[in-house]
């Protein structure tokens, strides 16, 4: 939040809005000051760069190094904010520069010297209007803030003029996120026009809410609720919980697709939500399953966005859960050994801890494994088993959010085309066979940084050796191919059902394994699955 990566208005307001957030958070919460004072340099390590021994590939054979490395480094910046100096000059820097870049008529470009932009504008008042609900000062002047809630109200009022006259249902985005800030922004005077536009949105939002996409409608409730217009807001959480999918894996999240505009991106609607339910009086079990999937999000992805970053801090920060104030160690016990499981000194930075049982500590007593914990928030583990199996005895594992099925089919040509015979033992194969490998991959849940590694033998030779970036419905992904493997690495894999394909030839005769395929998210290692092995024969022409 406090490095910005381009000199847009948004960027350097939450340069603001980050520093008082830490300053916060430090304040309120000691731990979190004593955390960053203890970490030392072996504590810095991101978690794509964690448990290389568990991954298909060490880190430094995948292109997500430099991701490694940016991480790593935001880790170490932490450092500088328990100087209270350098905090105090980072704040009265950027909010000098704000102030700047008000133009006359109170509103804010997105780009320094670019013309004003309503929903920019907007963007800011929200953001102060957050730090206000928190409690935590800005420092900025409020006639920063009114002259710019004049400008929005200014350009709604241009909006209605402008639209009045249409007859349609839609309510515009712009002026449902305009409600949703100005609530915020209740102690300043609504009359005049300004009121009869107002009343006359709030009027057509209690037809047509029902059009609206869940972030809309969440914005919506938050403002009627903000402008006693309770039963609408009321209305509207009740059809969002009646919508809400819940899963005691995930947590609580609706299944609307996202997109690329502002008002349909999956983090941002989230973090509403979990606001709209602290604000409405929605059941913590409700909450709690909220915040669960915002944090399950962030266990398989790294939040792009300064935006999305700054909406899920405040959706952790509302409330009276203080979900950081226990930092107990989670009990894990072997129950049929009645036996504790005793960790070393924890990494001071997460609480993540972890302990190596060597082969011949694995027995039978082993297979159970039961947690307790302690503290309010969510905490999560895994536990893995490696040996060592003949390749052709591996059997599919599919109790995964990531499932995977291989299949290897000859490719034929008849009349009307080719034709895919799946291969078997009852169907042999010759040398200069055309193959086709086909992996089937459903995903439960969008990840971040996933490598696929599919076996090859050593009596099939590749089609296709160079290695390239591939796109198909919608998915990119590189595709490298090695002497053992093909590999897949996909930067970011949306839920779904997705199938991969690519051709190699038999080369010499013989039974050969032509191995597994195996899946696994370099963020957390313990989403990992693969494929049953595959034995093919080769025989003489």
């Amino acid at each position: 939040l406090t490095t910005p990566s381009q000199p847009s208005t948004q960027e350097l307001f939450h340069v603001i809005y980050g520093n008082l957030l830490m300053q916060d958070l430090l304040e309120t919460n000691p731990t979190i000051k004593q955390t960053i004072a203890n970490w030392e340099e072996k504590d810095l390590e991101s978690n794509l760069s964690k448990n290389q021994e568990l991954k298909l590939n060490s880190l430094e054979e995948t292109p997500w190094v430099r991701e490694a490395q940016s991480e790593e480094e935001h880790m170490a910046q932490l450092k500088v904010y328990l100087d209270d100096n350098y905090v105090t000059s980072q704040l009265s820097d950027a909010t000098a520069k704000l102030r700047q870049r008000q133009l006359g008529n109170g509103g804010f470009s997105w780009m320094p010297g670019g013309r004003d932009n309503w929903y920019i504008t907007q963007n800011i008042l929200e953001g102060i209007g957050k730090l206000k609900n928190l409690g935590i000062e800005t420092g900025m002047t409020s006639e920063l803030s009114t002259s710019a809630i004049s400008y929005i109200d200014k350009r709604l009022v241009e909006h209605y003029e402008k639209n009045k006259g249409h007859k349609n249902k839609y309510i515009e985005p712009i002026a449902i996120h305009y409600l949703y800030v100005r609530s915020f922004f209740k102690e300043l005077p609504i009359d005049g026009k300004l009121k009869k536009v107002h009343a006359y949105y709030f009027d057509k939002a209690e037809n047509y809410w029902q059009d609206l996409g869940s972030y809309q409608q969440g914005l919506l409730a938050l403002a009627a609720e903000g402008f006693d217009r309770t039963d609408l807001a009321l209305s509207i959480l009740a059809s969002l919980k009646e919508r809400m999918i819940s899963s005691e894996e995930l947590g609580n999240y609706w299944n609307d697709q996202a997109g690329y505009y502002w008002y349909n991106l999956n983090i941002e609607k989230q973090a509403l939500m979990i606001e709209l339910f602290q604000e409405l009086g929605g059941s913590q079990d409700d909450i709690d399953g909220l915040k669960l999937w915002l944090l399950k999000t962030k266990q398989t992805n790294s939040w792009k966005t300064n935006k999305a970053t700054s909406a899920a801090c405040y959706a952790f920060l509302l409330g009276n859960d203080k979900w950081l104030n226990s930092s107990q160690q989670v009990l894990l016990e072997f129950p049929l050994e009645q036996e504790v499981i005793e960790f070393g000194t924890k990494e001071y930075a997460t609480g993540y801890v972890k302990k190596i049982y060597a082969s011949k500590e694995v027995t039978t007593t082993k297979q159970k494994i039961t947690a307790l914990n302690p503290n309010e928030g969510v905490a999560w583990g895994a536990a893995y088993w490696q040996y060592f199996e003949e390749l052709d005895k591996i059997e599919n594992y599919q109790n995964t959010p990531l499932k995977l099925v291989k299949e290897v089919y000859k490719v034929g040509v008849d009349d009307s085309g080719e034709i895919l015979q799946k291969v078997s033992s009852d169907n042999p194969l010759v040398p200069g066979d055309r193959l086709r490998i086909r992996i089937n991959l459903q995903v439960d849940r969008p990840m971040e940084f996933i490598e696929m590694k599919d076996m090859r033998s050593s009596g099939l030779a590749p089609t296709q050796v160079l290695s390239s970036y591939k796109w198909q419905d919608g998915l990119s992904y590189y595709e490298s191919t090695k002497d053992l493997a093909t590999y897949f690495y996909f930067d970011f894999l949306p839920k779904g059902n997705w199938v991969f394909e690519y051709d190699v030839k038999a080369a010499h005769k013989g039974t050969f394994s032509n191995g597994i395929t195996e899946i696994q998210s370099m963020y957390a290692p313990e989403f990992a699955s693969h494929s049953n092995g595959v034995e093919i024969t080769v025989t003489k022409e």
